[in-house]
C-alpha cells in the first residue's frame, strides 16, 4: 500500500494522518513501515486529526436499485 511522510502528515492507504510533532508522524509511519497494523500504530502514536479515504461513488449498472444514501 502506498504510504509517505511530509512534515507532521501521514498519508497511507488514501487516508490523511495528521500529528501535533515530528516525532509522533515519525513512529507512526515507522510502525507502518514494519508491517505493524494501522490500528495499533493510531492507538500508539495517537494522530489529533484523521482524514479518511471515501470511495467514488459510481453509477448503479442497468436493472440494479441505486445504493442507499
Amino acid at each position: 500500500m502506498n504510504s509517505g511522510r511530509d512534515g507532521r502528515t501521514v498519508q497511507h492507504g488514501g487516508s490523511f494522518y495528521h500529528f501535533r510533532t515530528v516525532e509522533q508522524a515519525t513512529g507512526f509511519y515507522r510502525g507502518i513501515q514494519e508491517g505493524k497494523s494501522v490500528e495499533s500504530c493510531r492507538q500508539r502514536w495517537r494522530p489529533s486529526l484523521v482524514q479518511v479515504a471515501v470511495a467514488p461513488r459510481v453509477a448503479p449498472l442497468a436493472g440494479q436499485p441505486a445504493p442507499p444514501n
